[in-house]
């Protein structure tokens, strides 16, 4: 974040491919603000992925003896906190840091619960 804002601060090349002829440490500033946001989108996606790998990971070392516990385990998890059971398979991948219940129950072999 401070390299792409070390590069943008009052960057004489950058401020005039958007249109202005002054130094301004406001408008600096806001074309930090939207570069940044790609940035950030991108490495949010980076991190939501290896969020979701240590949790398969998790289940995995748990699942050798307590399968069918943590299954009902994570169902009831599921129930009291009125979660969608069915969310839209793009959008979880893109922003949910833990996978679905259906995914993580089929990646532990569809326990007997």
């Amino acid at each position: 974040m401070f390299v792409v804002f070390s590069y943008t601060i009052n960057n004489h090349e950058i401020l005039a491919s958007f249109g202005f002829n002054q130094e301004s440490n406001f408008i600096s500033f806001l074309i930090f603000l939207k570069l940044y946001e790609l940035i950030s989108w991108v490495t949010s996606l980076i991190s939501v992925n290896l969020s979701r790998h240590f949790e398969y990971q998790a289940d995995f070392f748990a699942s050798d003896e307590y399968r069918e516990a943590l299954g009902r385990g994570l169902i009831k998890i599921h129930v009291k906190n009125a979660s969608n059971l069915n969310p839209d398979s793009f959008f979880a991948a893109l922003y949910f840091s833990h996978p679905t219940l259906i995914e993580r129950l089929a990646a532990l072999g569809n326990p007997e619960i």
